[in-house]
């Protein structure tokens, strides 16, 4: 009989380790994984703890990192992640939950044909979140439980080099994780405005994650800054595609949320003008 001593039975654990990671690695990307943690994105599931908002934001005394967003929730999503009352609004609906923040995307050069004349791309992102029982998504049985952020990663390097290869393209953005239940046409975020016979393009979803929290699915997009009178998003069918329907879901922007917001989408716009602002007088003066 062969006697397993505590560094053995380590040794043998280390080996077979691979083998684990090997199985769970060829796993069926689409299907659900086996468990989700409750949060398994904050350290705060790490180190077994459970903070308030306001406990690890604003009360902290040591040096942290500022949360960049401006939120707007209902009750339960308040309840549920220690979320202030401040933010919660009862005109909300759609989602659970709007977190917006401004970032900053790739240099664009050789503005004026300089090739050193370059200005930084600010974008808007608006992450929403979902709950999985009460405002279910209608995802498509073509994506991945979860994707990366195609926009900040190399893959926007390469595909100004070679075209992405897409099964059907819209020119909107890459696949949506969307789809009609019925007839398995793409559903796109497009903009919903409060003056009737607007009409706008579709935001772009960067990324999402089907069980980011206990029953929570998050879908980040990239929306733009101009549009400041848009009031919500529809996610429906690509009218620019011939295609028509009713929208599958509305998310309704409250209006307080979207006064908090103009300040952050106006610096943008600044920003952003001034910059063609200084490159327009340079080219003018140069043809003088």
């Amino acid at each position: 009989m062969i006697r397993l001593t505590r560094n053995r039975i380590t040794i043998l654990i280390l080996s077979l380790l691979p083998i684990f990671a090997l199985n769970v690695s060829s796993a069926d990307e689409s299907s659900a994984p086996a468990s989700v943690p409750d949060s398994k994105k904050v350290s705060a599931w790490l180190s077994g703890v459970s903070r308030t908002y306001d406990e690890w934001f604003v009360q902290r005394k040591d040096v942290f990192t500022k949360d960049p967003y401006i939120w707007v929730y209902n009750q339960t999503f308040a309840q549920d992640f220690g979320m202030p009352d401040r933010w919660v609004d009862s005109s909300l609906s759609g989602a659970d939950a709007l977190a917006f923040r401004t970032g900053m995307g790739f240099p664009l050069c050789g503005w004026g044909r300089k090739v050193t004349a370059c200005n930084v791309n600010h974008e808007c992102i608006l992450e929403m979140y979902f709950n999985r029982r009460s405002n279910v998504l209608p995802w498509s049985d073509r994506v991945r439980w979860t994707d990366l952020q195609i926009g900040q990663t190399s893959i926007s390097t390469l595909s100004s080099l070679r075209p992405i290869d897409r099964a059907e393209s819209v020119n909107i953005g890459p696949r949506s994780p969307f789809s009609e239940p019925d007839n398995g046409a793409e559903l796109f975020w497009w903009y919903e405005y409060e003056t009737k016979g607007m009409s706008g393009g579709a935001a772009h979803v960067t990324s999402y994650d089907k069980s980011a929290f206990k029953n929570y699915s998050v879908v980040i997009l990239s929306v733009s800054c101009i549009r400041q009178e848009y009031s919500g998003l529809q996610l429906r069918a690509n009218p620019k595609a011939g295609q028509r329907g009713e929208p599958i879901l509305s998310v309704n922007f409250p209006k307080a949320w979207r006064e908090r917001i103009r300040p952050a989408m106006n610096a943008v716009v600044e920003k952003e003008g001034s910059f063609f602002k200084e490159k327009f007088e340079e080219l003018k003066n140069s043809n003088n």
